[in-house]
C-alpha cells in the first residue's frame, strides 16, 4: 500500500497537539477542563462529547502502544516499565474522572435532544458503568492488569522449537520441546501418528 493512502488522523482540537503522556499531573488540567466545562445547550453537549472522546481516544492508543512494545519485547524493562506505569499511576485516576465524567453527562438536561445515531449506546454503556462503578473496586482492576501484563510476559517468552525429518509421514507434526523462561524447567512433548491415550478421569469420591 502507498504511504500516502494510509489514513491519516484528524487534526486535534481539543488536546493540544504537542501534548505528549508524561505523568498523570500533565493529563489531569485536560479532566478538569472537561469536568468544569459548561454545557448551557445541546450543541455545547455534542462538543463536550467530542472533546471527551478526542482525549480518551488519545488515551487509548497510548496505553495501546505501550501494550505493543511490552508484548514485542518482553526483555525490556523500560517498556515494561513504562506499560506500569500507565496501569499503575494513570488509569486509576482516569477510572475516577471517568465516572465523574459520565455523572456529568447522565445529569444533563439535553441528555435527551441528542438523536443522532450512535449516542443511545453510548448513553446507555455511561448508565451502565456509573451504576455498577465503586472506588473500592479501582485498585482490584489495577492488579487484575498487573497480572495480565506479567503473564503476557511470560507468553510472549516462551519459545517453540520443531525438528522435523522428510521421512515423517505428517511433516511439521513433530513438536520436539517447548523451552520455558527464567530458567523454569522444559517441558517435552512430542506429536506422532498416534494419538495419545485419553487419561482415565478422577473418580469423585463421596464426602
Amino acid at each position: 500500500m502507498n504511504p500516502q493512502n494510509l489514513p491519516q488522523r484528524l487534526a486535534r482540537k481539543f488536546l493540544d497537539e504537542t501534548f505528549e503522556l508524561t505523568t498523570w499531573e500533565n493529563l489531569k488540567p485536560w479532566y478538569e477542563k472537561l469536568q468544569n466545562q459548561p454545557i448551557p445547550h445541546v450543541a455545547a453537549l455534542r462538543q463536550w462529547f467530542v472533546n471527551r472522546s478526542e482525549l480518551e481516544s488519545y488515551l487509548s492508543e497510548n496505553f495501546a502502544w505501550r501494550y505493543i512494545r511490552m508484548t514485542c519485547d518482553t526483555a525490556s524493562s523500560q517498556y515494561q516499565t513504562e506499560f506500569n506505569d500507565f496501569v499503575e499511576n494513570i488509569q486509576p485516576h482516569l477510572a475516577y474522572f471517568g465516572n465523574l465524567l459520565d455523572q456529568k453527562a447522565l445529569e444533563c438536561p439535553f441528555l435527551n435532544q441528542l438523536e443522532e445515531k450512535g449516542f443511545q449506546v453510548a448513553i446507555r454503556g455511561m448508565k451502565k458503568a456509573a451504576e455498577i462503578f465503586r472506588e473500592i473496586n479501582v485498585p482490584l482492576l489495577t492488579q487484575i492488569q498487573t497480572e495480565q501484563a506479567k503473564y503476557g510476559a511470560i507468553v510472549g517468552a516462551m519459545s517453540v522449537l520443531y525438528r522435523w525429518s522428510r521421512n515423517d509421514p505428517a511433516p511439521g507434526l513433530r513438536l520436539s520441546a517447548i523451552y520455558r523462561p527464567s530458567g523454569a524447567p522444559r517441558c517435552l512433548v512430542h506429536h506422532s501418528k498416534t494419538p495419545p491415550t485419553r487419561p482415565t478421569p478422577a473418580r469423585r469420591v463421596a464426602q
